[in-house]
């Protein structure tokens, strides 16, 4: 998938899979299985997709959505965002979601996100929320059909880190989620989900989020409040 730039001050119109866009000052034109349009002058580059497709893949799992694996048709699409920063990419997804996107069968957002969901970004991070909650590395590698060596690899590859971070951070997720409401202590919940203490547990949130879970739950009030 691609994003054309339009950075200079007037319209430009683009003719893409036999659509024809005015794309405006500052805006993206996102294409998703259509060639790059020709003689436009503007920029065009990669969409920074693969935290798109890594949100969608949480959201998808908390939702219980399952997209369909077929083909989606191509996708052209003017936006105002930029979707070629990956930061931005991700938080507008994120916004899109939040509103709705896709869930009445809105054209272009039901579009992306199918593509989206057909990239290994997705996918990998998909498998591991599913899989990775008692399974050991070795167990993940082999029901994803690589050696432990090649799944380490790959999942740094396609999820810019660690597979022991990204791991540690679906855990302390579980954990701290696993909290509000339920009438049991810090050391229940740490016990639960796999960590040795509660100070092992205390640190590993600190470590990755830069606070405590008390902190946590102090600044968000939980449904028994």
């Amino acid at each position: 998938m691609h994003v054309i730039v339009n950075v200079g001050q007037a319209p430009v119109p683009i003719s893409a899979g036999g659509q024809r866009v005015q794309l405006a000052a500052g805006e993206r034109l996102l294409l998703a299985g259509l060639p790059l349009p020709r003689g436009t002058g503007l920029q065009a580059v990669a969409l920074a997709g693969s935290g798109m497709a890594r949100a969608l893949a949480h959201y998808d799992h908390a939702s219980g959505v399952q997209r369909p694996v077929a083909e989606p048709p191509p996708l052209c699409w003017a936006v105002p965002a930029a979707l070629d920063v990956p930061d931005v990419a991700a938080a507008w997804l994120i916004g899109q979601l939040a509103r709705g996107a896709g869930q009445d069968e809105d054209p272009p957002a039901a579009c992306l996100l199918r593509h989206l969901a057909r990239s290994e970004s997705y996918g990998l991070m998909r498998f591991l929320l599913e899989e990775g909650g008692e399974s050991t590395v070795a167990a993940l590698a082999e029901r994803y059909g690589l050696s432990s060596a090649q799944f380490h690899r790959r999942c740094r590859q396609v999820l810019g880190r660690p597979l022991k971070r990204e791991l540690r951070i679906q855990r302390a997720a579980r954990a701290l989620l696993a909290y509000p409401g339920r009438a049991r202590s810090f050391t229940y919940l740490a016990a639960d989900h796999g960590y040795a203490s509660l100070s092992h547990f205390c640190t590993d949130v600190k470590s990755l989020i830069g606070c405590s879970p008390l902190s946590v739950y102090r600044a968000v009030p939980t449904p028994n409040e």
